[in-house]
């Protein structure tokens, strides 16, 4: 299981983290101890570096599937999962028009089985109450073959659309090391950009939710399913092995910007996490 992300943090929690024994000998220039971060001999070290490390290597993230509706309703969906552990991840874009504050969708499930949220933006809107949310929901799971991604949402006009993942390589049921959100509504334009601080070797999703265009990823990341319907843009982006700390995601889009109140303006709604 991962280090605690925050607060305090032992040298032994480090040490059982990697392998050994609770209450052993152990120095924090010990080879197993040092690379939980890939940290090399003799370097200056300081315990927040091992905040959510992991001693699971996780073997990459594979686009497994999407899909969108033109409906208020969840846009159920089956994939198909590989066998053994790993872990399931859908980003979810919701459309919402108005004033409501409900956070949606209000339930994801893979298989039946109940997801975890990582993160949600909340609603978003610009100065026409036009909007949305973005979030990310996971399951470590070794369910396998076809399963049915299906949810409850209550509050969206729809449309609506998720992207599904799979991370190999995890045994961990706590994989998340950080998670960020962002979005530009008082501030409209062809791109925005969203800051994840992740450890190494970490993989990094991202959510996305946008007015119609075609969108584009910086930082060698990959963008996955970018479907259009009913004026939004939905998608989900990803990359693999990451470098340690903050790296800045910059999704652009080639529509331009019609002012607040238009199917092209320049709304983002952006929710992302590093697994470690």
């Amino acid at each position: 299981m991962a280090l605690p992300s925050s607060g305090q943090i032992t040298l032994n929690q480090i040490h059982v983290e990697a392998g050994g024994s609770s209450g052993s000998q152990v120095g924090i220039n010990d080879s197993d101890v040092r690379g939980l971060i890939s940290k090399g001999s003799a370097t200056q070290m300081a315990f927040s570096e091992w905040y959510g490390a992991s001693s699971v290597s996780i073997s990459g993230s594979t686009h497994v599937g999407n899909a969108s509706t033109t409906t208020s309703q969840f846009p159920n969906g089956n994939v198909n999962l590989s066998s053994g552990s790993k872990l399931v991840v859908v980003t979810v874009s919701c459309k919402v028009t108005g004033t409501s504050t409900t956070d949606l969708p209000s339930a994801v499930s893979c298989g039946g089985v109940a997801m975890t949220k990582a993160v949600s933006t909340g609603p978003v809107r610009d100065s026409s109450n036009l909007g949305g949310i973005s979030s990310i929901w996971y399951l470590q799971t070794s369910l396998s073959g076809t399963q049915l991604i299906s949810g409850t949402i209550g509050g969206s006009t729809g449309p609506n659309g998720m992207v599904v993942y799979e991370v190999t390589g995890h045994n961990t049921s706590s994989p998340i090391y950080s998670t960020a959100t962002a979005s530009n509504p008082s501030s409209l334009g062809t791109s925005l950009g969203i800051t994840i601080n992740a450890l190494s070797g970490s993989t990094i999703i991202i959510s996305g939710n946008a007015y119609n265009g075609n969108n584009s990823i910086n930082q060698s990341a990959t963008i996955n399913a970018d479907f259009a319907s009913g004026g939004r843009s939905y998608f989900g982006a990803r990359k693999d092995s990451v470098g340690s700390g903050n790296t800045t995601y910059t999704i652009s889009s080639d529509n331009s910007t019609t002012g607040a109140g238009s199917v092209n303006n320049g709304l983002f709604v952006l929710a992302g996490i590093a697994i470690q």
